[in-house]
């Protein structure tokens, strides 16, 4: 372990220490502060066309991760909460992998942010999720995580100039404001979303909008049926190839979801469409759209997806992707799961598969060829 490394994780565990500490020294009439967190693990047979390799990963299920979450009753309906959020890698003990977007300085890299809750709904601040993200993730048959092909479609997977991907800006958000109605209507939930980019011109200009984030969403439920749909826009500079200038753009994305419970399964259809700045990302024009289900069986749950990613602007960039996965309740906090998944690419595709939130083994993969993967894990809920 490098230096570096070991003067991040001594940070990191001392950080999370304390704040542990601090949690159970607070009497409970002042705060109600709460450590939670989910570790998961699984061991796969991952397979190119460079041959089968046996590997430990996490992220099969869901992300492993430590959660310091806390309420404040203020009165008069008013109430203040935070959540402080670090993800880690319980094959090697990481709190970020190597060449992860949230690898870094980011301590708590998952979320960290501050709300207050009434009548009026919820406003936050800080770091936090984008309305995109949990439109698909929420609405995921699969959860967004192995197996799924929506959560497939979410890295990178163009190997074209400047290769796009479906969900490269919008998991979180920094700097942040962010709006949750009350329900309306009995039945609606609406959010807005600010992410403001902070930036400043190389010629030491303030930058009033690059690297902004804007995001909105409405949710409708209604006793079996729950539609979402979200949009958002990210104000950025990209790189135009060949020339290597640098030239500003907007990536602009639409997420839509319905799904209807009959009680015995659940289909779900999600259709995510992303657009870039033309000429400056290309092949970051996508189409994606997939359908599954889940269902109870047995003492457990049975989902599966299938999802089909159209690239407008290169059609060697297409790809497929499938999978399916059974979680077998042992307890209300661990389950078993197992299943299979697979991807097949154009030509200049090369998406890979992985775990939900990030792992040690980052999938790689030659454009034009397909992966598979047959993995069996286990997750905690502490």
């Amino acid at each position: 372990m490098t230096l570096l490394r070991q003067t991040a994780a001594v940070r990191v565990l001392s950080a999370a220490t304390a704040l542990a500490c601090a949690a159970l020294s607070i009497p409970a009439q002042a705060a109600d502060i709460n450590v939670s967190g989910r570790i998961d693990t699984y061991v796969e047979a991952y397979t190119t066309s460079s041959g089968t390799q046996g590997r430990l990963s996490s992220g099969g299920a869901t992300p492993s991760f430590l959660l310091f979450s806390g309420e404040e009753d203020m009165g008069n309906g008013l109430k203040a909460s935070f959540n402080l959020e670090m993800g880690f890698l319980p094959e090697n003990g990481m709190s970020t992998p190597d060449g992860s977007p949230t690898a870094g300085n980011y301590m708590f890299q998952r979320q960290a942010n501050l709300g207050l809750r009434g009548y009026f709904g919820e406003v936050r601040f800080g770091y936090q999720y984008t309305p995109t993200f949990i439109a698909l993730a929420s609405t995921d048959p699969v959860g967004y995580s192995l197996g799924s092909a929506m959560g497939t479609f979410s890295a990178p997977g163009y190997a074209g100039v400047n290769g796009g991907a479906m969900d490269d800006f919008n998991a979180r958000s920094e700097n942040a404001i962010s709006y949750t109605s009350p329900k309306l209507f009995g039945s609606t939930i609406v959010s807005l979303f600010v992410g403001l980019g902070e930036t400043t011109k190389k010629n030491g200009e303030v930058s009033t909008t690059r690297g902004n984030y804007y995001g909105a969403s409405v949710r409708f439920m209604q006793d079996a049926l729950t539609v979402v749909g979200a949009a958002s826009a990210a104000k950025a500079e990209h790189k135009v190839m060949p020339s290597g200038d640098v030239s500003p753009s907007t990536d602009y994305q639409l997420d839509f979801s319905v799904g209807y419970d009959f009680g015995v399964v659940k289909p779900v259809f999600t259709m995510a469409y992303k657009k870039g700045a033309d000429d400056i990302r290309k092949g970051s024009d996508v189409l994606a759209t997939q359908v599954g289900f889940s269902m109870p069986m047995g003492q457990g749950k049975w989902a599966a997806s299938v999802g089909y990613l159209k690239n407008l602007t290169d059609s060697d960039g297409d790809a497929v992707a499938a999978g399916t996965r059974y979680d077998y309740s042992l307890s209300k906090r661990t389950f078993l799961y197992t299943g299979v998944a697979a991807v097949w690419n154009g030509d200049l595709a090369n998406y890979g598969l992985t775990g939900g939130g990030g792992s040690s083994n980052f999938p790689t993969n030659k454009p034009g060829h397909s992966a598979s993967t047959v993995f069996v894990g286990v997750n905690h809920k502490f």
